[in-house]
Formats: C-alpha cells, sequence, structure tokens
C-alpha cells in the first residue's frame, strides 16, 4: 500500500496552519483588487465596518492581563522610551520617507506611522527573543488608549501642506468612540472572574475571531481601492511598478531601522537585555486593524496598501530579528 495522502502533505498542511492569515491577506487583498466592480456596496457599509473595528478591538483588549501592565509600570523607562519612538521616532521618519512615494502611498505610509502598536504581536516576538513581554504589553495598552488624540494630530501636521483635508475633531471623536470606549469595557468586563477566566481559556479562539475582522476590513479597503484604481478620472491611474517599489522599500527600512534604533537607544540608555529587546519590538510595531480604519477614513485607495505591506515586513523582519537576539549578546 501507498503512503496516505495526509502523510504526504502533512509538511505542507503544517506550514500552512503556520502561516495561514499572511496567505489569507493575500488572497483577500488580490479578490478585493481584481473583483472590485462586484462587491462596490461593502465600501459604503461604514457602520458595518466600524461595529467590526469595535468587536475586534473588544475582544483583543479582553485578553490584555492588568496584571502584566501593573508589573511594568514598577520600571517604566522602557515603556516610556518605546512609546516615544512609536509615535515619535516612526511618523517622524515616515514623514521624511513620504516625500520620495506617490501622493496616496505616501499617505498611507504617514497613516501606518501614526498608528498605535499592534496588541499581539509584539507581545509575542518580544517573549521569542527573550525580552520582557510585560513591557510590549504595557506599550501596547498606552498607545491604543492614547491614537484618538495622537493620530489625528499627526496627521494634521504631516499633511497640511498636502492636498488631504483632515477634520481633527471629527476624526478625533470617531476614534475615540471605535477605539477607547470598548478598550476600557472589555477591561472593565475582565473584573468579573469568569469572563476573565473564559478570555484566558479561550485565547486562541478570541484571536482567530479579531484575525477574521481584520480580514474582512482590509476586503473593504482592497474594493475601494480596485474601484479608485479604475476610476479614470483620479489621479491614482498614474501609478507605476516605480511607486510601488518605492513604497515596498521605504516600509522595509522605517520597520528594520526603527526596530533596531530602539534596541541601540534602550541599551545606550543602560536598560537591561530585556528592556531594550522589548523598546525595540514595541517601539517598531503597528496594528492592522487601526492602521486599515484610519486609511479607509482619510480616503481609502492606495492608502491601505503601505499598511497590509508593513504589517507582513513586521512578521517577517521580526521573526529573523527575534530568532537572531534569542542567540546573540548584542543587537
Amino acid at each position: 500500500m501507498g503512503t496516505p495522502l495526509f502523510t504526504l502533505n502533512r509538511p505542507v498542511l503544517a506550514h500552512f496552519a503556520r502561516q495561514w492569515f499572511l496567505y489569507s491577506l493575500a488572497l483577500t487583498l488580490g479578490v478585493g483588487l481584481c473583483f472590485s466592480p462586484h462587491f462596490a456596496t461593502v465600501v459604503d457599509a461604514h457602520r458595518v465596518r466600524d461595529g467590526i473595528v469595535m468587536v475586534v478591538l473588544f475582544l483583543t483588549a479582553l485578553t490584555l492581563n492588568p496584571e502584566s501592565i501593573a508589573a511594568a509600570f514598577r520600571r517604566p523607562g522602557a515603556t516610556l522610551l518605546a512609546v516615544a519612538i512609536n509615535y515619535g521616532l516612526v511618523p517622524l521618519s515616515a514623514w521624511a520617507l513620504s516625500f520620495a512615494l506617490h501622493p496616496e502611498l505616501g499617505l498611507g505610509l504617514i497613516v501606518t506611522a501614526t498608528v498605535p502598536c499592534t496588541v499581539a504581536s509584539a507581545a509575542v516576538w518580544t517573549r521569542r527573543a527573550g525580552g520582557n513581554d510585560a513591557i510590549a504589553i504595557l506599550v501596547t495598552a498606552a498607545t491604543n488608549l492614547g491614537c484618538f488624540v495622537v493620530t489625528p494630530l499627526w496627521l494634521r501636521w504631516t499633511t497640511q501642506h498636502a492636498d488631504v483635508e483632515i477634520a481633527l475633531m471629527p476624526m478625533i471623536i470617531k476614534l475615540a468612540y471605535l477605539i477607547l470606549i470598548p478598550i476600557l469595557l472589555a477591561q472593565a468586563c475582565r473584573l468579573h472572574p469568569s469572563i476573565r477566566a473564559l478570555a484566558s481559556d479561550r485565547k486562541s479562539g478570541i484571536g482567530m475571531i479579531c484575525q477574521l475582522g481584520i480580514l474582512s476590513i482590509l476586503f473593504a479597503g482592497a474594493v475601494n481601492c480596485g474601484l479608485r484604481l479604475r476610476d479614470p478620472g483620479l489621479a491614482t491611474n498614474r501609478v507605476g511598478w516605480l511607486d510601488f517599489g518605492l513604497m515596498f522599500i521605504s516600509v522595509a527600512i522605517l520597520h528594520t531601522a526603527s526596530l533596531f534604533a530602539g534596541q541601540r537607544i534602550g541599551k545606550l540608555s543602560g536598560l537591561v537585555r530585556e528592556e531594550w529587546i522589548a523598546v525595540g519590538f514595541a517601539g517598531s510595531q503597528k496594528t492592522l486593524m487601526i492602521g486599515l480604519q484610519v486609511a479607509l477614513m482619510v480616503g481609502g485607495g492606495l492608502t491601505i496598501l503601505p499598511m497590509v505591506t508593513y504589517h507582513v515586513a513586521q512578521l517577517l523582519i521580526d521573526t529573523v530579528a527575534a530568532d537572531w537576539l534569542r542567540t546573540s549578546d548584542s543587537p
């Protein structure tokens, strides 16, 4: 008898099980871009999209352990440095790089740089590299709670000379109820022992639901982008392969430089190894969910592409960096 088919395919299936989200990102983006005319109605489903964002952020915050956040408060230096890099160095660097890009791609890069640290992967990669994941969790909480003010202010300042109109107060108000309220409500729910236990026991399932929510927001953004590219009256039709190539390079440079700058500055500041590792990862990572939502709020179209590219880049680059740091004594 021959070898069973599932045995032959086990390594392949294991690979897809580990990387299913990356493949789903590519598939969702491709379908949305290529078949956008067939799904044009999803672009106008603003309330549905807002509801998905709020549910995803609620579920994500439900898994955050406040005890871990409290532990990081005992040595706040690393956390403050990571927040300064995430909300200071990264946006400034992106703003400088944006001048070399197509206007919409440049705006997308700025949006990417001004959104908060991602909730799950910053702690995961910090832990994988041997760092203090409590710092990464606290940076995540601080940047997400403050993004409803910080992100609009950065966008208003960096786009004031561009052909983009940022309605400051409406954006602050909308981000407050989309982000701040779900996070605070989730942490309030964790005060109930049964809900806290459920969130801990079902963490992987909650993560799966959140990832599906992200894919749905990405699909709406991809459809918006596809429709924009097909509109003969819009300047996006002048975007070429060189523009996309420059965007890919800019994203890779931005994330890699921020990652190692955070670690180097942390080490020079006298932080212990576990702390400066956390500063590097938490200071350079950005959240896909909020980035996609903000990109759609400021116009959609090509502005979603740098955010998606940054997300994929940080997963790939940080995997290599974490594995290297785990076996190395220097940044």
